[in-house]
């Protein structure tokens, strides 16, 4: 009699969570991922060196469930704790999930469902904000259902192109839920070190996405919080990161005979033109710097005259007849 063998089936769908000192939070969003309609999944969770007790919530958590997966590595950022979930996720699609945020319990499978039925690259959708004491923030800064419809199959570019338009582009990545098939196909993984890593991921993802959808519904709960990334104060290493983020941007540009320089350089224009509004907080020699080396490394061109003054001369913020 011959060995029986054992058929291995992939998960649908690997969460990928890097964790780095959310003690407070991480166990609700796991739990938001474990309560998911879609149980065919896997919880890829990198510990990124916590000083705090993240770990050891998550290890309580991770004996519980079998679809928990619980890595521990030295603190290098979000980047690399991302791109090492990825190296190990074997799902059919991939969704980074943030350790202080909740989702909804039919994200995963309303996107699942949106992307086999229409061959999608990537799907995205909405997201609320909430604050600590778990009220809803009013503002509609996540929410494009005025724009875009549900039934349409976009270009990546196009929607791109599109969301720019009326400012409503948002680069989390907390907002796409990504074929694997697709991300492998273009070698897409998050650049490491920085701050904004979001906004070059994000913007490749789109730039060469053929079919992509969106789904109107808030699936995703983001906490605003004292003393995250996107809550600190906006700092010359804020301006460094997304400099960065353009120099990868305008090297993408030159692939293919120049084929992604027109949307390329609108991203650009829509990622530098409100850091460089920040900016005009700076010190005077601060905001020197930041003149300095957008003039020496040609990103003059994506500034409007308008930041151009204001980095100057901030007090012209207040000089409304100036600024119009």
């Amino acid at each position: 009699m011959g060995k029986e063998t054992t058929v291995m089936t992939l998960p649908k769908v690997s969460v990928i969570i890097p964790v780095y000192n959310t003690e407070r939070y991480v166990t609700a969003a796991i739990e938001s991922i474990l309560e998911q309609t879609l149980k065919d999944i896997e919880i890829i969770v990198i510990d990124d060196g916590s000083t705090d007790y993240s770990l050891k919530l998550v290890s309580q958590i991770a004996a519980l469930d079998k679809r928990i997966q619980l890595f521990s590595k030295k603190n290098e950022g979000p980047s690399e704790a991302r791109n090492m979930g990825l190296k190990i996720a074997k799902g059919q699609y991939i969704y980074y999930m943030d350790s202080d945020d909740l989702l909804e319990k039919d994200a995963l499978w309303t996107c699942y469902e949106r992307c086999e039925k229409n061959k999608l690259d990537f799907v995205f959708f909405d997201a609320t904000a909430f604050k600590e004491d778990l009220t809803e923030s009013v503002n509609d800064y996540y929410t494009r259902s005025d724009i875009l419809r549900e039934e349409t199959i976009y270009k990546g570019d196009e929607v791109l192109s599109l969301l720019m338009d009326v400012n409503l582009y948002r680069s989390a990545v907390w907002l796409c839920f990504v074929r694997r098939e697709y991300l492998d196909s273009i070698g897409l993984c998050f650049f490491p070190g920085i701050i904004h890593e979001d906004e070059l991921y994000s913007g490749i993802l789109h730039i060469n996405a053929q079919n992509v959808g969106y789904i109107p519904i808030p699936f995703f709960r983001r906490r605003i919080r004292p003393n995250s990334i996107t809550s600190n104060k906006f700092s010359t290493k804020n301006m460094s990161c997304y400099y960065v983020v353009l120099s990868e941007l305008m090297k993408y540009a030159d692939k293919e005979n120049g084929k992604y320089k027109p949307i390329i350089d609108k991203l650009c224009a829509y990622i530098l033109n409100p850091a460089i509004y920040r900016a005009s907080a700076f010190s005077f020699l601060e905001r020197l710097g930041q003149l300095h080396y957008c003039i020496n490394n040609g990103l003059m061109k994506y500034i409007t005259t308008k930041n151009k003054l204001l980095l100057l001369c901030p007090f012209l913020i207040k000089v409304k007849s100036v600024i119009k």
